[in-house]
C-alpha cells in the first residue's frame, strides 16, 4: 500500500523547508526520514499527522496519531469499520468485555477492524500493564488511552502499515508531536549495539529469529525484511524499547500470516 506524495523540485523544497522550521532539532536525514514516511503513507507533517520527536542526541523517533492510522486505513477504500472496548475484571475474577468500565478493575482492551476486502476481521487485544505509564493522562484517562494502543496495533496489523507507532505506546504523552514532560527529555534510552553482551544478545536473537521467520514466510530476503519493517535500521540502531515494539510488531504479522 502506498499514497506517494508527489511533488516538483520546487514544491518539495517548500515542504521540506516547513517541516524543518516545525522540528528545529533534526538533522537533514531525520527530517528526509521524516518526509519519506509522510510520503509513503500520504500524511502531512505540516498538519501533525505525523511527526518526529528528538529524544535528546539519540535518533529522532517518528509518529503518528491514532487518528492518521485511521486517515491511512481510508485511504486504501477497504475499511469497513472499527470497534474497541476495555477489558475489565469482574468481582468473581472474570474477563468482561464491556464499553466502559465501571467497578471493574481494567486490564486490557481490544479492537476489531473490518476490511471489505477480508472475509475474516482482524482482531487484536492488549495488556493494560504492559502500556501504562503510571502518569498524564495514563492517571486521568487510562481507558483512552489502552483504547488507542489496541487500535493501532489492530489497523496496522489490518492494513500491513509499518514503521511508525502511536505515542501511547511508548509510554509518554505528546501534545501537537512534543513530549511536555521534564523528565521524558532526559536521553536515558541505550541503543541495543550500546548494550553489555549478554543484554544485546538477549534482545538481538529473538529479534534476529522473527527477522528470518517474516521472511521465509513472505519468501522475501532478511535485507528486505529489515528495510521494511525496522525502517532502514540496523538491529544495533533500535533503542531498547523501539526493539520491543518491532518484535511484538513481528510477532502480530507472523501469527497472522500463519492462520
Amino acid at each position: 500500500m502506498s499514497n506517494e506524495i508527489t511533488t516538483n523540485k520546487n514544491e518539495l523544497t517548500e515542504i521540506m523547508e516547513l517541516v524543518r522550521a516545525k522540528h528545529k532539532d533534526l538533522s537533514d536525514v531525520e527530517i528526509k526520514h521524516l518526509y519519506h514516511l509522510a510520503g509513503t503513507y500520504g500524511l502531512d507533517p505540516n498538519k501533525n499527522e505525523i511527526w518526529a520527536v528528538k529524544y535528546g542526541q539519540n535518533p529522532a523517533a517518528i509518529y503518528v496519531g491514532r487518528d492518521g492510522l485511521l486517515g491511512i486505513a481510508h485511504k486504501t477504500g477497504q475499511f469497513a469499520g472499527m470497534e474497541t472496548n476495555v477489558l475489565a475484571l469482574d468481582k468473581s475474577g472474570n474477563i468482561k468485555e464491556v464499553e466502559i468500565n465501571i467497578g471493574g478493575k481494567l486490564v486490557g482492551a481490544k479492537c476489531i477492524v473490518w476490511r471489505k476486502d477480508s472475509e475474516r476481521p482482524f482482531i487484536v487485544s492488549v495488556k493494560f500493564d504492559e502500556f501504562n505509564g503510571k502518569r498524564n493522562k495514563w492517571l486521568s484517562m487510562p481507558e483512552t488511552m489502552i483504547k488507542k494502543v489496541a487500535e493501532a496495533h489492530a489497523l496496522r496489523r489490518a492494513f500491513s502499515i509499518h514503521g511508525i507507532f502511536v505515542p501511547e505506546e511508548m509510554d509518554q504523552e505528546s501534545v501537537g508531536g512534543i513530549e511536555t514532560t521534564p523528565e521524558f527529555k532526559k536521553p536515558e534510552r541505550k541503543k541495543i549495539s550500546e548494550l553489555d553482551e549478554t543484554t544485546k544478545n538477549k534482545i538481538q536473537e529473538p529479534l534476529m529469529k522473527m527477522i528470518n521467520d517474516l521472511a521465509e514466510l513472505t519468501e522475501s530476503s532478511v535485507e528486505t525484511v529489515i528495510k521494511e519493517e525496522l525502517s532502514g535500521k540496523n538491529i544495533g540502531d533500535l533503542h531498547q524499547d523501539e526493539a520491543r515494539l518491532v518484535y511484538k510488531a513481528l510477532t502480530a504479522k507472523i501469527k497472522e500470516l500463519k492462520k
